[in-house]
């Protein structure tokens, strides 16, 4: 699982292509314009041998806050907490 990240800057015409090499690489920026990425990993068994083999998919899901977004909050935050000590 990777983190939470901006969408691309073209992502809208991207889409448009239908350009994706991972599943709702673009699609998933509509919602926020953000986008994070998954990876599962599937083990199964095939029928003809005993062996089991893994497979892993990559898929990206909307998210809505990115690292920066929420350290900015944060700093936000902060700055009314500290207007609100020297006011009071």
């Amino acid at each position: 699982m990777e983190e939470c990240e901006l969408c691309p800057l073209k992502w809208k015409q991207l889409l448009d292509k239908d350009d994706e090499k991972i599943k709702g690489e673009f699609e998933s920026c509509t919602k926020y314009g953000r986008r994070q990425e998954f990876e599962c990993t599937v083990l199964f068994q095939e029928n003809d041998t005993s062996e089991k083999v893994a497979k892993s998919k990559h898929e990206y899901k909307p998210c809505r806050f990115t690292d920066s977004d929420e350290a900015f909050r944060m700093l936000q935050m902060q700055l009314i907490c500290l207007m609100v000590g020297l006011w009071s």
